[in-house]
């Protein structure tokens, strides 16, 4: 499988390719499980994926039957990471209610009321 690509070892953007051609249905599916079904997010954590196996391109261990289980992790670690950063960061407040936040400065505080 890798043949075609290993004799171009210098040409990264050969092995990314055939990595998407290969890997984009499986990792997709494993990772609309990871996120939930939200589809936006885990096309955006495959394309990321894919973008640290281009970087990790002479890395590789192309010698493996298969790297499903390489992309398998790191696309794990980009959800979790993903989760961490927006646990950290607090509670969002969706668009449609933004609309409806009541913003005050009282006494030189600022007062936010958000409807429920």
């Amino acid at each position: 499988m890798w043949a075609a690509v290993r004799s171009r070892t210098a040409d990264d953007d050969a092995l990314v390719a055939e990595l998407y051609r290969r890997y984009r249905v499986p990792l997709m599916s494993y990772v609309l499980r990871l996120t939930a079904g939200d589809r936006q997010q885990a096309e955006d954590v495959v394309q990321e994926t894919m973008l640290r196996a281009w970087r990790q391109a002479g890395k590789l261990d192309l010698t493996e039957p298969s790297l499903m289980p390489w992309l398998a992790t790191v696309a794990r670690r980009i959800v979790i990471d993903d989760k961490r950063r927006r646990s950290a960061s607090g509670t969002s407040i969706p668009r449609a209610d933004l609309a409806r936040v009541d913003v005050d400065v009282v006494n030189g505080r600022t007062l936010v009321t958000i409807p429920v």
